[in-house]
Formats: C-alpha cells, sequence, structure tokens
C-alpha cells in the first residue's frame, strides 16, 4: 500500500467542504508561486488506489526551508495543519525558496505508530 501526500488548498481543507474527489490533481511537487503556496493550510494522506475510504493523519514531518541565498531552516511539526513557525515560514515564501517535507510519517486506521509516506518538495517561482 502506498501513500501519497498532497498539500490541500485553502478550499479543500476548509472545514465546510467535504468534497475530497479532486484529491489527485493535488498531489503535485515542484515549481509553484508563491501566492499558491501561502494558501495552503497542511499536509494530507490520502490512500491511493484504495478499496474503501480509509481516513488516514498526518502524524509528523520535518521541514527543510532554504530561503533564497541564505542557510537552510530545519523544523520539525507534528500533525499536518501548519501552526505556529512553520506557518510564519510558509505565509513568507518568495521567490526562489525552497520547502522540502521529509520523514514525514502517517497513522491509518489500526496503526500504532506513523509509517513512512513520501517526501515533498517544493521550488517558488
Amino acid at each position: 500500500m502506498f501513500i501519497a501526500l498532497v498539500v490541500l488548498s485553502t478550499f479543500l481543507m476548509s472545514s465546510t467542504s467535504s468534497n475530497h474527489t479532486a484529491h489527485p490533481d493535488y498531489n503535485k511537487t515542484g515549481n509553484i508561486t508563491a501566492s499558491e503556496f501561502k494558501a495552503q493550510l497542511g499536509l494530507i494522506a490520502w490512500l491511493n488506489d484504495f478499496d474503501f475510504d480509509a481516513k488516514c493523519s498526518v502524524d509528523s514531518y520535518t521541514l527543510y526551508y532554504t530561503a533564497r541565498r541564505k542557510d537552510p531552516v530545519v523544523l520539525k511539526a507534528r500533525g499536518g495543519k501548519f501552526k505556529g513557525t512553520i506557518n510564519k515560514i510558509i505565509k513568507q515564501a518568495a521567490s526562489g525558496d525552497q520547502y522540502t517535507f521529509t520523514n514525514v510519517k502517517v497513522k491509518c486506521p489500526g496503526d500504532v505508530v506513523g509509517r513512512p509516506a513520501n517526501s515533498l518538495y517544493f521550488k517558488i517561482r
């Protein structure tokens, strides 16, 4: 079973939206505009090609943030929602910045500990 991570847009992450049918379109990594990246609320896990709709959650991850012409910053986070310092760093995204989410662990129904999921990389245009 492969667990793909996606960064969700504000619309898909909103508390009033239950429409998760568009998730394959959001499984992207690579170049992204600053405004599009700043609109993200967090990471979410999807089970691809699975027979039933199991709800998995992001348990933890490490964010490597490299601002243009600066040293990298490494932050560890719990949960999928961007909070505190991580949210602040996401909201200051500018052209040339790079964001890499690694060591991503997700918990699915029945999991006692987090299982590894794929990493995500974004370069701000």
